[in-house]
């Protein structure tokens, strides 16, 4: 009877054991978890460390003019004013400081973060973003 009992309860524990051993690795340039964040999307933000207003993005746009904070057109353009950024896609994104994917760019690694777009020369800079 010991036996019959100690053989399922050895498999639960161990099936236990093997979950919490895949937990992911919050590791160095991982983006945060935080609330709102969701997975293929690239978040521009108006402020240094992710804050001040918001603009997300899952694809390409050529052009930043007609695109506005918090996508509300009384928070003000995005244009020429993102100081922060998290990349939370499977692809490398590349901020263009021109319209039409010119001029000096940023290059963003898949699945990254950037708290201050200054340490980089591109504070306040972009106007356009291309997913790759």
């Amino acid at each position: 009877m010991i036996r019959k009992f100690a053989v399922p309860f050895g498999v639960l524990a161990l099936s236990t054991v093997g979950l919490l051993g895949t937990a992911p690795n919050a590791g160095a340039g991982t983006p945060p978890a935080e609330d709102g964040v969701r997975a293929g999307t690239f978040y521009l933000y108006q402020h240094d460390d992710y804050k001040g207003y918001s603009y997300d993005y899952r694809g390409s746009d050529s052009n930043f003019t007609n695109n506005y904070w918090n996508h509300d057109s009384s928070k003000g353009s995005i244009n020429d004013g993102t100081s922060s950024v998290q990349n939370h896609t499977d692809r490398n994104v590349v901020l263009w400081q021109n319209a039409g994917y010119t001029g000096d760019n940023y290059f963003s690694k898949k699945n990254s973060v950037d708290r201050d777009l200054s340490n980089n020369h591109f504070d306040n800079k972009a106007s356009s973003i291309q997913f790759q």
